[in-house]
């Protein structure tokens, strides 16, 4: 395993949101991780961007599907 690269010496960036709800979350919780990325100015043009999201209940087949798609990591229940 590779140690963890102090800030500015990796182009890889991982943006992740947690949500404690009781019912399943959805694609639109992704979409908008993805806006507050764009929002974040560091090496923007030239960085690997990954995306996690951490849920309660589990995740609708819509999100499940763009996760496939888009190499999106989901946790349920941790």
């Amino acid at each position: 395993m590779k140690p963890a690269s102090p800030p500015g010496r990796t182009r890889e960036m991982l943006f992740a949101e947690c949500k404690w709800n009781i019912r399943p979350v959805g694609l639109n919780v992704l979409r908008s991780l993805e806006n507050k990325a764009k929002k974040v100015k560091w090496n923007i043009d030239d960085r690997i961007e990954y995306y996690a999201v951490f849920a309660r209940r589990g995740f609708t087949d819509g999100l499940m599907r763009a996760a496939r798609k888009e190499k999106v990591m989901l946790f349920k229940g941790v």
